[in-house]
């Protein structure tokens, strides 16, 4: 290696390096231990709403207080529905725009299959509805919902377009399922005098939710990004075997291409540089996604505490 390139490693090493370096594998345990953490609490919060769904119901309340229970239940799914909505709304043409280098009609065109699906499962889902406990359907949208967020925590810098067709698909089948049931859940044992009221409580709390977690979801993002760029960055050295030969592989390209040498050498430590934005890029999205899947995981208990609705208000189209 000649000493401008050591040099440029050294240079690069010092900007993109963390504040306490360590070595690359300390950076994947601190990453597992975070996962395990995650899961433990996800585990426990599910338990806990799911025993205090059992406890509320099997205590026999009043008609009032089930009302109001329902009512607070719905309020908070909502809200989730809303976070999970907007921010896979939120995600997918940042991914695209950002990674896939997709023009905006490009992204457009991305996330029409997810509207045509729900355009098409609107009515099949309404008779659904009409035949089956609500709550279930709510439960299997739910599961359907976390199958479409888990297909798209699987990116990796070679996902192309195709690659979210059937993620999309199974999106917009799913935000069907949990919108309809919910909301006939929300206005169906609602007096007709009050559905309107009703009606708008339930689009603002699933608005807010929306607002709420577009947020934090961006924050989030940005947090994950620098975190995978600091832990992929310790591996990136001066004496790193697999580095050395990518940066030569990456040096010998542009030098075929009449590149100088010496600037064939920086041109390659600004690809490898590149490389490592790009791979913390896609894996902060996909914990992006994760995210919202372990918001709906927590959530999803909360089913147990609602009531069965009347079909007399029926469900409200509103938005």
């Amino acid at each position: 290696m000649t000493t401008a390139t050591a040099q440029a490693y050294t240079s690069m090493e010092k900007d993109v390096a963390p504040a306490q370096p360590s070595r690359a594998a300390s950076g994947t345990q601190r990453t597992w231990r975070l996962s395990k953490r995650s899961i433990l609490g996800l585990v426990a919060t599910a338990a806990v709403l799911s025993g205090g769904g059992w406890y509320a119901r099997s205590q026999g309340h009043e008609s009032t207080d089930d009302a109001q229970v329902d009512a607070e239940v719905v309020a908070v799914l909502s809200a989730v529905i809303g976070v999970v909505l907007y921010g896979s709304l939120f995600a997918i043409p940042i991914f695209a725009g950002s990674i896939l280098q997709y023009t905006p009609q490009q992204v457009g065109l991305l996330l029409l299959p997810a509207a045509i699906t729900s355009a098409v499962g609107m009515p099949l889902v309404a008779k659904l509805v009409v035949r089956f406990d609500p709550r279930a359907l709510l439960g299997v949208g739910s599961l359907t919902w976390l199958a479409s967020i888990w297909m798209f925590s699987q990116l990796s810098p070679r996902t192309g377009g195709d690659d979210l067709f059937w993620p999309n698909v199974v999106r917009g089948l799913a935000t069907v399922m949990m919108f309809l049931p919910l909301q006939l859940t929300a206005l169906g044992a609602i007096p007709k005098a009050e559905v309107a009221a009703a009606s708008g409580f339930f689009n603002l709390t699933r608005q807010l939710g929306g607002s709420i977690g577009v947020a934090l979801l961006t924050t989030f993002l940005d947090k994950r990004m620098a975190f995978h760029r600091a832990v992929l960055v310790e591996g990136v050295t001066a004496g790193d075997p697999r580095t050395v030969e990518r940066v030569d592989a990456f040096t010998s390209g542009l030098a075929v291409r009449g590149v100088s040498l010496e600037d064939a050498q920086h041109k390659a430590l600004a690809l490898l540089d590149g490389a490592v934005n790009l791979q913390s890029a896609v894996m902060s999205f996909a914990d992006t996604f994760l995210a919202t899947g372990a918001l709906l995981v927590t959530s999803v208990p909360l089913i147990l505490l609602l009531r069965r609705p009347a079909a007399a208000g029926g469900p409200s189209m509103g938005h």
